[in-house]
């Protein structure tokens, strides 16, 4: 029962890391702001246009470490 709680603790972690990354990914894209380099104002489109392929290429590779963890922890069937 333990091991069930903490796989679903962190897929609700992991869940939590995405759900955040995709609300704030505008402020975090925002790279001449929080740099303070205004000649990389160009990134921003770059890094909005492309959020989505971003964010998936990280859930799939979230995914796949907590698929092994389940499988180092024997969480499985």
């Amino acid at each position: 029962m333990a091991r069930r709680a903490i796989g679903l603790a962190l897929a609700g972690a992991l869940a939590l890391g995405l759900w955040y990354a995709w609300a704030n990914y505008g402020q975090f894209a925002n790279v001449a702001r929080w740099t303070g380099d205004t000649k990389l104002g160009w990134l921003r489109s770059w890094l909005t246009e492309f959020r989505t392929p971003l964010l998936c290429i990280a859930g799939a590779l979230a995914l796949s470490f907590l698929s092994w963890v389940w499988a180092k922890l024997n969480l499985g069937h």
